[in-house]
């Protein structure tokens, strides 16, 4: 496991399988996601020997200093476990998160995300769907390592998947004035694509969600490394000593569409 405290910039720890953040820290929030609580995030029935499959510590903020950003901008921590969910017919399908879109701001754009992988390696499946939300206009599938940033631009939908055999270690930071809508895909049963385990284990089966009505091509993604000021630091020094730089997760109606068209965030790759 890559050194955490150089990659996140906090003295994290990692034992027994599980992160441990020290007393100089101050957590808001820590949850668990069992498989009972996925369930009607899938199309199939779900099973799992690992439960919970993910942990999320929430508004981490140091203990010592008090921030003047803290009721409008949060950094939060989640830990995916790795191995698959049992399928019916004997098929796995990957850990992941259960999915959710953000809300839009009082000038009808959509909030923002970006994620910062800390430990292992993730996809990222980010979508945007039209008029009706079965139907999907555009879908990428964006691949990180260890000190990537990873954007979700206005008016995606995002899910989180640990194909590796390794725990998914990934910080995000986000605009705290808005509940996440997970509606969409709990009544979808999960994104517009599924990420299957295949006979060989470093293959990855994909499959559109039969619940869908329209699925685009997904196009495969890395991110860029110079998107925004402040990519080339871990993601808590510019939350904690220049958030200013994070200012689009806030005010995303104040950049220009250009700052998070895809093409500036992101290559695609074949």
């Amino acid at each position: 496991m890559p050194d955490l405290k150089t990659i996140s910039g906090l003295p994290l720890g990692f034992e027994a399988g599980t992160l441990v953040i020290p007393h100089e820290l101050r957590v808001g929030e820590m949850t668990e996601k069992k498989v009972v609580d996925l369930a009607p995030f899938f199309v199939d029935a779900i099973s799992s020997d690992i439960d919970p499959v993910y942990r999320v510590w929430r508004d981490i903020e140091p203990m010592d200093k008090e921030l003047s950003f803290s009721q409008t901008m949060r950094y939060d921590i989640t830990l995916i476990e790795s191995g698959s969910y049992r399928l019916p017919n004997d098929e796995r399908e990957f850990f992941r998160t259960a999915g959710h879109y953000h809300q839009v701001d009082k000038n009808g754009i959509g909030y923002p995300e970006i994620y910062e992988v800390l430990s292992g390696r993730g996809h990222w499946l980010i979508q945007k769907a039209g008029g009706n939300h079965d139907e999907i206009e555009e879908a990428y599938l964006v691949e990180a390592g260890p000190g990537e940033k990873i954007l979700v631009p206005p008016g995606f939908g995002h899910i989180t998947i640990n194909t590796e055999s390794e725990p998914l270690i990934e910080a995000n930071c986000v605009a705290d004035l808005f509940q996440s809508d997970y509606s969409k895909y709990k009544k979808l049963h999960g994104g517009c694509y599924r990420f299957l385990a295949g006979q060989n284990p470093a293959m990855i089966e994909i499959e559109r969600n039969p619940n869908y009505s329209s699925i685009p091509e997904l196009k495969k993604l890395v991110p860029r490394k110079d998107w925004f000021h402040g990519y080339f630091e871990p993601l808590w020094n510019v939350f904690v000593g220049h958030p200013t730089d994070l200012q689009f997760l806030v005010t995303p109606e104040t950049y220009r569409p250009q700052f998070f068209a895809i093409s500036n965030i992101y290559k695609e790759i074949r």
